[in-house]
């Protein structure tokens, strides 16, 4: 374990230390908490490293043999634990600062292949729909992560759709938080239909959102404690000219134009991977 939460290494000294546990035996770390450290998007990028695969030859010199989920040393593709983190807390670090994606997205890229990595904590990181796209693509190839925290963050309704889109098929998480997204009715029917597909997940934390009494309750009815949706906020006031509220609307709403597209050009993505590995 390494908590070096709550300090201000930066993204310079996040290259430091990612260069530093890759040269060295990292391997038996497998819990890394880098919490609040302004790391800034190069600094999440660079972290990325530490979720690539390792060579199983290199990743226990003791040669002991280690079960599948209590810090094991051997890679698998049924779901057992690989070396390296199991896992890696990386909230309120600005990750998605001024939009910018390129640390998102190496992070994720990087988790495709991983199989070591349980819980991922990208909490208060200024993630947009954007963001929530890239986790998405994410979630459609990893089948190892079991906690997902992208809470109190921006993904709005749009954001809960990429995530539930992705998730409808993925066999492995079983509990995600999407707390304090500004996330409306509109945004939950998508969280409804993912329960509904994907009995594997256990709970989605959709605390203090903005859903309304009757969702909540019918949240509870249907599915018990698989969702939290205690303690929402009072939805915003829409001005009659707000297009950006338009727009997400269009985006969520029954046969919305973009969903349709989204849909379409993420079903090609699935078709061409499994074509890809012979599937």
């Amino acid at each position: 374990v390494l908590q070096l939460g709550f300090n201000s290494i930066g993204a310079d000294g996040a290259k430091a230390l990612a260069a530093a546990l890759t040269s060295g035996n990292f391997r038996r770390l497998e819990h890394l908490d880098l919490a609040c450290n302004v790391l800034g998007p190069d600094g999440v990028a660079a972290l990325a490293t530490l979720l690539e695969p390792i060579d199983s030859d290199d990743s226990d010199d003791s040669g002991d043999a280690a079960s599948a989920d209590d810090g094991g040393s051997t890679l698998s593709d049924d779901g057992k634990r690989g070396a390296g983190l199991y896992s890696l807390d990386l909230a309120v670090n600005n990750a998605g600062g001024d939009g910018e994606r390129g640390g998102i997205r190496a992070l994720m890229k990087a988790l495709e292949t991983n199989t070591s990595l349980r819980m991922l904590n990208l909490r208060g990181n200024d993630l947009t729909p954007e963001h929530a796209g890239d986790v998405a693509e994410m979630l459609c190839e990893n089948v190892t992560l079991t906690q997902l925290n992208v809470g109190y963050n921006k993904i709005y309704n749009e954001g809960a759709w990429e995530l539930a889109e992705a998730l409808s098929e993925n066999p492995s998480l079983l509990g995600l938080d999407i707390q304090r997204n500004e996330i409306s009715d509109d945004g939950a029917e998508w969280i409804r239909g993912l329960l509904a597909a994907n009995s594997t997940i256990e709970e989605v934390d959709m605390r203090s959102n903005q859903l309304s009494p009757e969702v909540v309750e019918s949240f509870g009815k249907s599915f018990g404690e698989r969702v939290n949706a205690r303690w929402q906020q009072e939805p915003p006031k829409v001005e009659k000219n707000d297009e950006n509220m338009a727009a997400q609307r269009t985006m969520v709403g029954e046969g919305g134009g973009r969903v349709a597209a989204k849909k379409a050009e993420r079903a090609a993505r699935k078709a061409a991977r499994k074509a890809a590995r012979g599937r």
